[in-house]
């Protein structure tokens, strides 16, 4: 841990939850009939219990564009790359998709264009393995300033999702879409990073802490690059260090003095290592941990074995609780 002095007391209580966004597959009425060879699929896309873009405040749930990959889950081949049309916008379906029967390995990729190097690898793929082999997938480079907004093309959250050995079959009718038989009732959207959340709260209600007691907050050994889709490895890429938050909008006499976020990639820890993304406040330095059981993961479909409770994991809220009061030292409990 740094060295520093130390003139606040900050009680650091830090708790993880996982957040979604969700596709899809719905009915789209009217249409000619599937063939004895094709379905018709048709994709609906929301975020968690709400639609895509209701979230005009924070803007985590932004998507401009969905383009679905699917490649055959014996030989890897592409047999479907394109961008998903939403005549009516993201709260109404898709147009239908024809698509042929078989067992495919479903990607699903929104707001691609953040990074014009992401698109150009999307266009080139021929073949799952591609994913491995381009190492663009997973040395997108990190926005330090990245901060989602509503207008511009970089304040939007690259989002993924992998369904594997999903069978099509013909079922139905346009009028009457087969749908995607996924283990999941949706499509789960997942964010390429994760929310850092830094909330300052006083020890005791009503006491006096001085102005400007908390002095700079960071994040240290933070992951330089991310991964589209998720990369599912240790993370051995170079690290870097967040800007420090500003701290204009913190009040020290209200009792919850304020927060600050940060939107940080995914950095996997093997069990044991050291080598994590720290919280920095005032010179002082505390990990990020994780829910011990990894529900979030889990719910992602993945699984990292032996992976550190310290790791970084996409889409994930890390919530961290600061207890402040005027005394000397400090000290750390996890929620």
């Amino acid at each position: 841990m740094k060295p520093g002095s130390h003139t606040i007391n900050i009680l650091i209580i830090l708790s993880a939850l996982f957040l979604h966004l969700v596709t899809g597959c719905v009915n789209d009425e009217g249409g000619t009939d599937c063939t004895g060879t094709q379905a018709i699929i048709s994709l609906s896309v929301r975020a968690a219990s709400d639609s895509i873009n209701e979230d005009d405040v924070l803007w985590e749930d932004r998507v401009n564009e969905l383009c679905m990959l699917a490649f055959d889950s014996e030989t890897g081949e592409l047999v479907f790359n394109q961008k998903l049309y939403f005549p009516d916008g993201f709260n109404d379906p898709s147009r239908a998709i024809l698509f042929p029967l078989g067992t495919y390995n479903f990607y699903f990729i929104a707001n691609e264009t953040v990074y014009s190097n992401l698109v150009n690898a999307l266009e080139d793929i021929q073949n799952e393995s591609g994913f491995t082999s381009n190492t663009t997938f997973r040395t997108l480079a990190y926005n330090l300033a990245f901060r989602p907004d509503g207008t511009t093309q970089e304040g939007r959250f690259v989002m993924s999702a992998v369904y594997k050995n999903i069978v099509v079959v013909a079922e139905g009718t346009e009028s009457n879409p087969a749908l995607l038989a996924l283990p999941t009732e949706k499509v789960e959207l997942v964010r390429s990073l994760a929310k850092v959340e830094v909330i300052f709260r006083k020890t005791v209600s009503g006491s006096t802490i001085p102005e400007n007691t908390i002095t700079s907050v960071l994040l240290e050994n933070v992951a330089a690059t991310l991964s589209v889709p998720p990369w599912d490895a240790y993370y051995t890429g170079t690290q870097t260090t967040t800007q420090t938050a500003s701290l204009a909008g913190l009040d020290y006499d209200r009792d919850s003095i304020g927060s600050v976020t940060f939107y940080v990639p995914e950095f996997l820890v093997e069990e044991g290592s050291t080598g994590y993304t720290l919280l920095e406040i005032n010179n002082t330095l505390y990990p990020i941990e994780n829910d011990e059981e990894l529900e979030g993961l889990q719910e992602q479909r993945r699984t990292i074995p032996s992976l550190s409770t310290h790791s970084v994991i996409r889409n994930y809220h890390y919530i961290v609780n600061a207890y402040i009061d005027g005394e000397g030292g400090y000290r750390y409990k996890r929620m």
